[in-house]
């Protein structure tokens, strides 16, 4: 009897050893599953993020061209109504006297 009652303790030694073998390998493999299914997540989000500023980034980039460009335009007004002649040089023309003076004035 004694052993009978060793060799089922051995075997039942094994066997809880297999089991217990099987169940950690499958909780390993698991854990790692998920593990790379949250790399591959967390990439994915960062890579929208990215698009984000990106996005973001070129809006302000943008916007900096259009006050740039509308600063230009509102100098390029400034310089162009300002008198391209003095008022005395134009006082001058108008007050040459004879019509042939006046041709060459003009």
């Amino acid at each position: 009897m004694i052993g009978m009652d060793v060799l089922l303790g051995g075997v039942t030694g094994l066997v809880g050893n297999i089991i217990t073998s099987v169940m950690n390998y499958k909780t390993l493999k698991m854990k790692n599953a998920h593990e790379a299914k949250m790399v591959e997540l967390e990439t994915e989000a960062m890579k929208e993020e990215a698009k984000m500023q990106i996005a973001i980034t070129q809006t302000e980039v943008e916007g900096a061209v259009e006050l740039a460009d509308s600063q230009a335009y509102m100098e390029s007004i400034k310089v162009g109504n300002k008198a391209m002649f003095s008022e005395k040089w134009i006082d001058k023309i108008f007050s040459v006297e004879g019509k042939m003076g006046r041709f060459f004035a003009v």
